[in-house]
C-alpha cells in the first residue's frame, strides 16, 4: 500500500514552499542506536530537519533508542518521525487480518497489505506516544518504503491499485 502511494508521489518533487525543500538535515534510522552511533551524532543544525526511524526497519519492530534521538533531533529547526513499511509476511502476518478493511480471507493479499499497513502505521504511532509523551508527536509523519523489502514480489502486485492508506489518532 505504501509503496503504492510512493508510486504516486514519487515523480513530484516537494513544492517550492515546503519547509522541507531548502534546508539540510538527516534521516536517523534504527541501526544508529549504538553507543558509538549515539557517540558521533553531529551537532544539530539549528536551521535544518531531524527525521528520526519510529521502528526497527520493518513494521512491528521498534526502534529502542527513539526517545534519545528525539532529543537530539529537539536540536533541529524542524524534526519529524518515520516509520519504514513492508508487506504483509512473515512472522507479523497476523497483524493484517482484521483491520478497516475488515476481515481478511486467507487469500485476499489486498485486505492483509492494507490493513497490515493501517495497524503497522497504528502501532508505530503507539509506541511514539508512549516513547515520547503526546506532546512531543509530530503532525507530519514520513514513510520509508524501500523496494528490496519483502514486498517487492509477484504476488503483492494487484496491492499497487490501492490509493491511500489514512491513519487515524
Amino acid at each position: 500500500i505504501a509503496l503504492a502511494l510512493a508510486a504516486q508521489l514519487a515523480p513530484v518533487p516537494p513544492p517550492p514552499t515546503s519547509i522541507y525543500s531548502d534546508p539540510a538535515g538527516y534521516d536517523l534510522p534504527y541501526p544508529e542506536c549504538t553507543p558509538a552511533h549515539i557517540a558521533a551524532l553531529p551537532a544539530p543544525l539549528p536551521q535544518g530537519f531531524a527525521i528520526v526511524g519510529a521502528n526497527a526497519g520493518r513494521m512491528f519492530r521498534y526502534n529502542p533508542c527513539l526517545a534519545t534521538l528525539w532529543k537530539w533531533a529537539g536540536g533541529f529547526a524542524l524534526r519529524s518521525l518515520y516509520i519504514n513499511t513492508n508487506a504483509a509476511a512473515g512472522p507479523t502476518i497476523v497483524q493484517g487480518a482484521t483491520g478497516p478493511a475488515g476481515a481478511c480471507k486467507k487469500t485476499d493479499r489486498v485486505c492483509y497489505g492494507y490493513n497490515y499497513g493501517y495497524n503497522g502505521a497504528r502501532a508505530a504511532w503507539r509506541y511514539a506516544y508512549h516513547e515520547l509523551g503526546p506532546a512531543n508527536l509530530p503532525d507530519i509523519w514520513w514513510l520509508d518504503v524501500e523496494v528490496d523489502n519483502v514486498w517487492d514480489t509477484a504476488p503483492d502486485k494487484p496491492a499497487e491499485g490501492v490509493k491511500h492508506l489514512v491513519v487515524d489518532r
